[in-house]
């Protein structure tokens, strides 16, 4: 048997690196390759869904404070806030949340992966489709993401009433409280919307509060400041209220056990000057008055719009007339003397319940006496002899 020479290009063809696999290799190398790629892409995605849950958890703390504070579950979101309120928490109350509007829209801003802190942009809808939008600032605290500007702070300055009332929700307010520092969670406040005081109809749109934002109406033209929740006007075909009251206290007055000449009623004469009547003789005598004359006023602002009590005074329509009828007693000599009611001596003001009243009262210091200044002692509305 002879034997067959291998040629030199045959061995170097059995020998050569690059020659084809065999079939088995090949499905074990692409086998290895594919669980590398899966496990590669395993990580990445791993990774990614973890940042993908850290980024969504701002913006659903932010949602979860919206819905506790719009459902009026206050407890709720005060543990979201990272800070307590700083100023009076009065509304921040179950039966002072107004439902009247909802989340529109909620998004991530500002966030990184290793950051502890967030900025999501949050916007909702009020009433007449008035949109409001805060950047809600969040840190990461013991793993907890919480609210830093949770709470809208309004400074109030002193009120026309006695009394704060924010969707239906009243508050008293203090005569010499000053002003008053308020917080609020978001929602929509309606200032006075059940407990319109006498006389006077609320003008003042819905507030909408987002954060640390405070957004009216934009056809509102009222400042914005802390005076925006106090936005009345007379209303119309208030006068007979008001004289009819302006009557009842004139007529008080007059029966009165001191007369008119007790503390806060705007005519009187002293004896002194009833004496001058009588030739400077004699100091016993008797008096008796009555009103010839009512006077009628009308309750108003030189600004329009009332927004504090300094804002309110009587406009004298028709002038009042009060006669005095002194009897000498020892003489019998009588002298008839008319006196003007001076309608600046007096001033309107609203009670604890809203009630329409005029002051001052009987006690200089009480709640009602407001710019009670016209009297210094006894009384003197300026009186002459009648004719």
């Amino acid at each position: 048997m002879v034997a067959r020479r291998i040629q030199p290009q045959e061995r170097r063809r059995r020998h050569w690196p690059d020659a084809p696999l065999r079939s088995s290799t090949r499905r074990i190398l692409a086998l290895v390759i594919a669980l590398a790629l899966t496990a590669g892409v395993a990580v990445v995605v791993g990774r990614w869904t973890t940042a993908r849950g850290y980024a969504d958890e701002p913006v659903e703390t932010v949602r979860a404070f919206l819905e506790a504070s719009r459902d009026g579950n206050v407890d709720t979101a005060l543990a979201i806030a990272l800070d307590e309120p700083t100023g009076r928490t009065d509304f921040i109350a179950p039966d002072a949340i107004s439902g009247d509007w909802e989340i529109t829209e909620l998004g991530l801003h500002v966030w990184s992966p290793d950051s502890g802190s967030a900025v999501v942009l949050a916007t909702i809808t009020g009433p007449e489709a008035t949109a409001v939008t805060e950047a809600y600032e969040l840190d990461r605290v013991d793993g907890a993401w919480r609210i830093e500007n949770a709470f809208a702070e309004l400074e109030i300055s002193q009120p026309l009433l006695p009394y704060f009332e924010l969707n239906g929700h009243s508050v008293p307010v203090e005569p010499d409280a000053g002003v008053l520092s308020f917080s609020f969670l978001p929602g929509v406040y309606q200032p006075y919307r059940e407990t319109s005081p006498d006389i006077l109809e609320s003008h003042s749109p819905p507030v909408i509060v987002l954060g640390d934002t405070v957004f009216k109406h934009p056809n509102d033209e009222t400042p914005m400041w802390g005076d925006q929740f106090f936005n009345f006007a007379i209303t119309i075909g208030a006068e007979d209220a008001v004289n009819e009251r302006l009557a009842a206290y004139l007529d008080d007055c007059l029966s009165a056990e001191d007369g008119p000449e007790r503390f806060g009623c705007p005519f009187g004469l002293p004896d002194h000057r009833v004496n001058d009547h009588f030739g400077g003789e004699g100091d016993d005598f008797e008096k008796s008055w009555e009103i010839t004359t009512y006077p009628r006023a009308a309750v108003t602002s030189l600004s329009g719009v009332i927004t504090s009590p300094e804002e309110m005074i009587f406009a004298t329509r028709e002038p009042g007339t009060a006669r005095l009828t002194a009897t000498d007693a020892d003489t019998g000599e009588e002298a008839v003397i008319d006196c003007d009611i001076p309608l600046a001596a007096l001033y309107p003001y609203f009670g604890a319940d809203g009630g329409f009243g005029i002051g001052p009262n009987e006690d200089p210091e009480g709640e009602s006496s407001g710019k009670a200044s016209w009297w210094s002692s006894d009384f003197d509305s300026g009186c002459e002899g009648a004719e």
